[in-house]
């Protein structure tokens, strides 16, 4: 059986994609972006984010709709996530 993926290839085998390179996965069939893999904030890292004004966020990229779910703990991927935290620990070290 095949992993439910869709081939991005036309040689398609009986166990999923033939892709030439047994044990390498493409960077585009991440679990995160394919699977849907969610998280939600720790306590920790949402009085991290909290400290720091929207507008700071939203003039380095992140989305106001992504900082309204992790502050409603409602789950947003991973990578969004770690980009807040990043920028929360960014303008943390250039504020001190």
């Amino acid at each position: 059986m095949g992993t439910g993926l869709s081939c991005p290839t036309r040689r398609a085998t009986a166990g999923g994609c033939s892709f030439g390179l047994a044990g390498v996965t493409p960077i585009f069939f991440s679990a995160q972006t394919r699977m849907g893999r969610t998280s939600t904030g720790n306590e920790n890292q949402l009085a991290q984010i909290v400290e720091i004004a929207k507008r700071e966020f939203m003039r380095r990229g992140v989305s106001q709709h992504t900082l309204e779910k992790i502050c409603n703990r409602k789950p947003v991927r991973v990578a969004k996530l770690a980009k807040c935290l990043k920028v929360a620990e960014e303008l943390k070290k250039g504020a001190a």
